[in-house]
């Protein structure tokens, strides 16, 4: 039972459950208000706790959305963004593409290689701390995830200096776990469908660029 549980709890924080921070499929998010798949291109170093954050400035003030998953416009952030937050938007979706992508490969066969690598390219800590953590619980477990998790219509919703915030409609009903002899690991979700959120910031470039550090579900928990 005990280990069970710590199947489950990996599972939450691979698909993004995490109440503090941490989670793939793949569409291109910078011109699509809905994911199936996404690729990242970006090599550049992974953030460190040292990374300097430029503050926000009078041009980057906060800007907040009324859209939410089930009402994304043709562009997945809100109407007043200026130009330059419209590419910060775009670079912030493009990261959680990579994150959606990479995490669910590395779900999928988690004792197939170190997945350090992947898995910092597109998040910072605490988000990449907590996913290789519950990846080395599934190789202990010996248990591999054969069902995703589904991320629908992720939306920008505030950008504020180097912050770009995410809202997506998290959907665990189809998520799997199975051990070698293809039998379930996965303890009943609760909540299957629910409103997801995410925090992408931009780092200094030698620390690893825009990043995905944070994911939570949304607080009260919202179905969607």
């Amino acid at each position: 039972m005990r280990l069970a549980a710590i199947v489950t709890a990996a599972a939450a924080v691979l698909a993004g459950c995490t109440t503090t921070g941490s989670g793939v499929q793949t569409q291109d998010l910078s011109t699509a208000p809905s994911m199936s798949s996404v690729t990242q291109t970006n090599t550049t170093e992974p953030a460190t706790s040292s990374a300097t954050m430029p503050s926000a400035t009078a041009s980057s003030s906060p800007v907040t959305s009324a859209a939410s998953p089930s009402t994304a416009t043709s562009d997945p952030w809100p109407a007043n963004l200026t130009p330059a937050q419209q590419d910060q938007a775009r670079a912030a979706l493009a990261v959680l593409g990579g994150y959606i992508q990479v995490t669910n490969a590395a779900s999928a066969d988690p004792g197939a290689k170190d997945w350090t690598a992947d898995i910092r390219k597109y998040t910072a800590d605490p988000a990449a701390t907590q996913i290789l953590d519950a990846l080395a619980s599934y190789v202990s477990a010996g248990v591999h995830q054969v069902g995703p998790p589904i991320y629908e219509q992720p939306v920008v919703t505030e950008v504020v200096g180097n912050k770009v915030s995410i809202q997506a409609c998290l959907d665990q009903s189809g998520l799997s776990l199975v051990d070698s002899n293809g039998a379930s690991a996965l303890q009943p979700i609760e909540n299957p469908r629910v409103l997801w959120e995410a925090t992408v910031f931009e780092y200094e470039e030698k620390d690893g660029g825009w990043l995905l550090s944070e994911t939570a579900t949304a607080k009260p928990v919202t179905p969607c």
